[in-house]
């Protein structure tokens, strides 16, 4: 992970079509889209839309483009058509935007301090969840205690739930 450009955009190395691609790591985003430069830079065929896509610096056309492969940490998305953002006003230094749908396909850990990004899934060893289950969790989920220091708040497991990460917190109001 990495700052990026004048904006310092935090980006990631991903790619496109097997070729290296920077990746704005974007979790309000809805979509994931590419840029009109990755685009042009792959020779991908740009298709019109209907689409329009407003930002803080305007409004953009939105085209799209079909790819073989999009990749970013152990996420991969095969023959998919993705938007394709045409103004960006500046040129953007990134290839693509991961959005929310593509980044949280994983459990996600973002430390800013450390510049590191970290993708978790879970491995099983069989088809369903059950206790013989190998999971990797994040580290922050690990380290949460189980009632909150002010004591307004408490979280425990809830004995319906699966194995894995599964709270059931009650707020009081005082």
């Amino acid at each position: 992970m990495r700052y990026t450009g004048p904006g310092l955009n935090l980006t990631i190395d991903g790619q496109i079509d097997d070729t290296h691609a920077d990746m704005l790591v974007d979790t309000g985003a809805e979509l994931s889209m590419l840029t009109s430069a990755a685009t042009a830079r792959r020779a991908l065929q740009l298709h019109a839309s209907d689409g329009l896509m407003m930002g803080i610096g305007g409004a953009s056309r939105v085209y799209t483009a079909w790819i073989k492969e999009f990749r970013a940490g152990p996420t991969v998305t095969k023959n998919e058509q993705l938007g394709v953002i045409n103004d960006f006003g500046a040129a953007p230094s990134f290839d693509a935007i991961l959005g929310a749908p593509f980044l949280l396909q994983t459990d996600l850990e973002i430390s800013l301090a450390t510049k590191e990004i970290r993708f978790f899934r879970r491995s099983r060893t069989n088809a369903r969840p059950s206790t013989t289950s190998r999971c990797t969790t994040a580290a922050w989920a690990r380290q949460c205690p189980p009632t909150c220091p002010s004591g307004r708040a408490s979280a425990g497991r809830r004995p319906d739930a699966p194995p894995g990460i599964a709270l059931q917190c009650r707020l009081s109001p005082f």
